[in-house]
């Protein structure tokens, strides 16, 4: 049992197997944290009316925010914000290509202000080939959209079937500002489509990844 069609394919790939015994069954939506009362924007200085892209991941390579950062300074509009959580080695480097429109949180314990003080979260990570380096799903996309909030995410690994295109969020390629870019200002300034995306993402939330559908994938598979 692989969490994606992409880790299926990679599994095939690496250990030379036969489709029909790999199957795809995608994790329980875990009962996200809802608690936290802190208000995310009026500690770090957002005003109420700046659109938050919220990234939330480890600071490595591979999650792709210096493309995040870039998409941001090609926007240079001071009311788009991008809201970095999390901490790890690119920390450093990112933060000195940052303009002022990136903030970066840090790590945090609670989660849950972070994803509700934004108006959407974006994973744009890219795959390493030589490392083997992949986003098998985007567990923080199922997150973000757990709060109703619609979602952008790249063109790379898993990422894709954790959102539905066009109806919960937008797809990007790869290492691509440009893309990026013009997804946040889609969302921004398209107020019908932010509002149908956020209303779409409880039920495909339910579909793909709600407990008794994935219960009954595991019994008939058993079965």
């Amino acid at each position: 049992i692989t969490i994606s069609e992409f880790t299926k394919k990679k599994v095939m790939e690496r250990y030379g197997l036969r489709g029909e015994n790999i199957h795809v069954i995608h994790p329980i939506l875990p009962q996200f944290e809802k608690g936290g009362e802190e208000n995310v924007r009026e500690k770090l200085g957002i005003k109420a009316d700046d659109f938050v892209v919220v990234s939330v991941s480890r600071l490595v390579k591979r999650k792709g925010i210096e493309f995040l950062i870039e998409a941001i300074s090609k926007i240079n509009d001071p009311k788009v914000k991008l809201l970095v959580v999390g901490g790890g080695p690119e920390g450093e480097n990112l933060e000195k290509l940052a303009g002022p429109n990136v903030i970066f949180a840090g790590k945090v314990p609670v989660l849950a202000p972070y994803y509700r003080a934004a108006d959407t979260a974006a994973l744009v990570s890219y795959t390493i080939e030589e490392e083997g380096d992949f986003e098998g799903l985007g567990l923080v996309l199922l997150e973000a959209q757990s709060y109703g909030k619609p979602v952008i995410g790249s063109r790379s690994g898993g990422i894709p079937e954790a959102f539905e295109n066009g109806k919960t969020g937008i797809l990007v390629g790869e290492k691509n500002a440009e893309e990026i870019a013009s997804a946040i200002l889609k969302l921004k300034n398209d107020k019908a489509l932010y509002e149908t995306m956020s209303k779409n993402t409880g039920a495909f939330l339910e579909r793909e990844f709600g407990r008794e559908n994935t219960i009954g994938k595991y019994l008939r598979l058993i079965k």
